[in-house]
């Protein structure tokens, strides 16, 4: 048997007897501590022993536990929110290219039909110059028919002194004229055309007219359109820049997030680190494997064993030198007896 043994059973038995049979015990021990000499004020200087050590060491494990319990409580908190965040962050960014896309796609269309517009306008001002070259024309044939029409009056007016000559015209030439009324007949036609020339040359005067009011017109609505699509080109400038603007700020704003949450990773990381050195030195001590290298529950659960065990330890210790104090003290008090 072990010496270690009846110190054992002692502490059993101590353990199990009542509280008012110990009373003689606890008056033996009081009285021969009181009897021993005091070296130094032991009021104002704590002894350093097992117990004031495990105290201590147990209110700064105590305030570990519950630093570590308010972090991981935070860090979950703190990792919902980012989650949420990094969730909106992404929904704003499809949102926003969806945006770009379908401006970008505006954008082409509008200048498909500012293209459209420009070769228009280019046709209508081709068609503008063809009918001024043909206006011009018109003017020119109309000029020469003033001319004719006032020379032709001279010539009615001058007809009295033109008989004698249509006479010696007719006399001159019997084959063609064989008389008067023949160059009456003759002076007629040229009247006719004279009427059809300006006959035609209204029916010309009054499509010009028409088309030169039609040009206007076209002009006038061409310009209309001109200005609507040069205000819209100067909306959609606008709006160009307001989404410019919007997209720098959230860049910015996803910059700063992703700076925050790389730092609040960093701490994750420094409190993972400091529990697997922990967890290890506890491995190497206790002459364990650490095999628990990724999963940190696993790591603390074995921490609060270990810290278990060593409270069952220590309390074992103090019950046996205070059992080992009470033999050394009945011994002395049988010696002093005898």
């Amino acid at each position: 048997m072990s010496w270690r043994q009846p110190a054992w059973d002692k502490i059993c038995e101590f353990t199990t007897k009542p509280t008012y049979d110990l009373h003689d015990e606890y008056m033996v021990s009081k009285a021969i501590t009181d009897e021993h000499p005091k070296i130094h004020n032991s009021g104002d200087d704590v002894k350093r022993d097992m117990q004031t050590r495990h105290c201590i060491a147990l209110g700064k494990l105590t305030e570990t536990e519950a630093r570590l319990k308010a972090a991981r409580q935070f860090m979950s908190k703190r990792r919902v929110n980012l989650d949420e965040q990094w969730g909106e962050l992404t929904r704003q960014e499809e949102e926003l290219r969806e945006n770009f896309i379908a401006f970008s796609s505006f954008i082409k269309e509008n200048d498909e039909k500012c293209a459209r517009a420009k070769s228009k306008i280019n046709e209508m001002l081709a068609l503008t110059s063809t009918r001024a070259t043909e206006n011009i024309q018109l003017q020119k044939e109309v000029e020469v028919l003033q001319e004719t029409k006032t020379r032709m009056d001279a010539t009615i007016k001058k007809y009295y002194l033109y008989e004698k000559f249509l006479q010696k015209v007719m006399e001159a030439y019997p084959d063609v004229f064989k008389s008067l009324n023949e160059v009456i007949y003759r002076y007629d036609a040229l009247m006719n055309a004279r009427g059809q020339l300006e006959t035609l040359n209204e029916y010309r005067l009054r499509e010009l007219e028409i088309a030169k009011a039609q040009f206007d017109k076209a002009i006038d609505r061409h310009l209309v359109s001109v200005s609507g699509l040069q205000n819209k080109i100067n909306d959609l400038e606008k709006r160009f820049e307001t989404a410019e603007n919007e997209c720098l700020k959230w860049e910015r704003f996803h910059q700063n997030v992703s700076l925050q949450a790389m730092e609040k990773l960093k701490e994750v990381i420094s409190v993972k680190n400091e529990i697997w050195l922990l967890y290890k030195d506890i491995c190497k001590r206790r002459k364990m494997k650490p095999v628990h290298k990724d999963d940190y529950a696993k790591q603390l659960e074995v921490i609060k064993n270990t810290l278990g065990l060593l409270e069952v330890v220590k309390s074992k210790i103090r019950s046996m030198e205070k059992e080992k104090r009470v033999y050394s003290v009945q011994g002395i008090a049988s010696n002093s007896t005898a």
